[in-house]
């Protein structure tokens, strides 16, 4: 009673890091099944009980975020992504594009990321 199915059975996530809602309502979050880790978003379908995958990125990277990994949508729908014990940052189209990068030295580590807007003033005062 009241369990989520997922649809198709093999899509379902384990250890889930981060998880968020798109501006659309997809279920957006980091999961690692058999030591890999990658994004996925989920249509949810509150009537039928029913998660469906509508996308993933990642999994042929082939490693595994042990914590910290999340993935939140930007305003232009785009993809702030954070591989949390990888040190990585990316922002990342819905097409698996990406469009930026940022990496921390061995051993480092990134917890939650936002991106914000720039402090400096653009144009003539």
């Amino acid at each position: 009673d009241g369990d989520y199915f997922f649809n198709p059975p093999n899509t379902a996530f384990s250890y889930p890091h981060g998880p968020h809602f798109s501006a659309a309502g997809e279920l957006l979050m980091m999961s690692t099944v058999n030591n890999r880790s990658r994004l996925v978003g989920y249509d949810i379908d509150d009537e039928q009980y029913r998660l469906t995958e509508s996308w993933s990125y990642g999994e042929d990277r082939k490693s595994v975020v042990q914590v910290l990994g999340e993935v939140e949508e930007l305003d232009d729908g785009n993809l702030l992504v954070s591989w949390g014990s990888l040190g990585t940052l990316q922002v990342v189209t819905p097409e698996g594009e990406v469009l930026w990068e940022a990496q921390t030295g061995f051993g480092s580590l990134i917890g939650q990321a936002h991106l914000l807007e720039s402090p400096y003033r653009v144009g003539s005062p």
